[in-house]
C-alpha cells in the first residue's frame, strides 16, 4: 500500500468518531442487559451462608459487583464496536468469576 495525502494521523484520530451502525448499538445494548440480568438477580437474591468467613462473604459480592461492572463495561465498548477491546478487557475477568462462583 502506497502513502497518499489523503490518509494523516488527524483523519485517522476522527474518523474514530465517527458514528457507524447506530442502528445496531441499540441491539448491542440491548444484548449485554439481558446478560447482565442473571448476575444482578444473583446478587439481589444471594444467600451466604451464616457461618461463612467474612472474607467468603465479601468475595462473593466483590465478584458479583465485579462482574456487572465489567460487563457493562463491555458491553459499552462493544456499542461502539470495539469488540475486541471489549473482548479482551472484560469478558474474561467474568468468566473467570462465574467460574469461582459455581465452586463455592
Amino acid at each position: 500500500m502506497e502513502p497518499t495525502e489523503d490518509i494523516t494521523a488527524q483523519r485517522i484520530l476522527l474518523e474514530l468518531e465517527f458514528i457507524a451502525g447506530e442502528a445496531d448499538r441499540r441491539a448491542v445494548l440491548t444484548c449485554f442487559g439481558n446478560a447482565l440480568e442473571p448476575i444482578r438477580q444473583m446478587l439481589v437474591q444471594q444467600e451466604i451462608r451464616q457461618d461463612a468467613r467474612p472474607q467468603q462473604k465479601f468475595a462473593i459480592v466483590h465478584l458479583l459487583i465485579r462482574s456487572l461492572s465489567d460487563l457493562s463495561a463491555g458491553g459499552h465498548l462493544a456499542s461502539h464496536f470495539y469488540v475486541t477491546q471489549s473482548y479482551c478487557v472484560r469478558f474474561d475477568p467474568v468468566q473467570l468469576n462465574a467460574e469461582l462462583h459455581r465452586g463455592s
